[in-house]
């Protein structure tokens, strides 16, 4: 009998092992997007294969990042995490969802879809 393996938790992992391994490239160069870039542009260009989405301004500034995807729409899931000048959380491209805390250091929002975020 075959194993099944849940490839939405391994995409969730190596995006984790990823940001802790490339911590202080990671803000050096969501830093620079910041000071060139305008609200919500997207940009065409990447880190280490993470898109860099955009910067989203609100009362808090983020630099969104996205990865891989796994799945049929609409159970799919991607990977992606975002910088945050201001160390808070956001939703999806800094929007206005409500941000509910499920445990310690891990926000949740819902939208049109879900996120459950990780805060360092």
């Amino acid at each position: 009998m075959g194993e099944f393996v849940n490839n939405k938790n391994i995409l969730e992992e190596e995006t984790i092992s990823y940001i802790l391994e490339n911590k202080d490239l990671i803000i050096e160069t969501s830093k620079d997007q910041i000071l060139k870039k305008d609200n919500g542009k997207s940009l065409d260009e990447s880190l280490d294969g993470y898109k860099i989405d955009g910067v989203y301004k609100n009362d808090n500034t983020i630099v969104q990042f996205s990865g891989k995807g796994v799945g049929i729409a609409p159970s799919s899931k991607y990977s992606g995490f975002y910088y945050s000048l201001g160390n808070s959380p956001a939703s999806f491209q800094n929007g206005d969802s409500k941000l509910e805390e499920i445990s310690k250091d891990k926000w949740q929002w819902e939208d049109e879809g879900n996120g459950v975020l990780p805060k360092e």
